[in-house]
């Protein structure tokens, strides 16, 4: 594994999960500037949304267990989970 020298500004996370979405918001909130890179059209990993005749179906996990941890995350840029998700 090649590791950097030194303090790294600037950080490519591969993967728009939430556990890259997660690292991204942590990363961001520390100062660095990140880009985020996902090989689908949408980001969320796992979780996602179809929509068919009228109907929606969630493609991923349909429980939040620990909402607690996107709060954390969102919290490092400032941001409130009640703004983004409805629980």
């Amino acid at each position: 594994m090649r590791k950097v020298k030194g303090k790294t500004d600037r950080v490519v996370v591969v993967g728009a999960g939430l556990a890259g979405l997660s690292c991204a918001l942590r990363l961001a909130g520390a100062g660095r500037e990140v880009i985020v890179i996902e090989r689908e059209a949408v980001p969320g990993g796992r979780n996602g949304l179809m929509k068919k005749d009228g109907y929606s179906f969630d493609t991923g996990p349909s429980v939040l267990t620990m909402p607690d941890l996107i709060a954390d995350a969102l919290a490092c840029v400032g941001e409130k989970i009640e703004d983004w998700l409805e629980l």
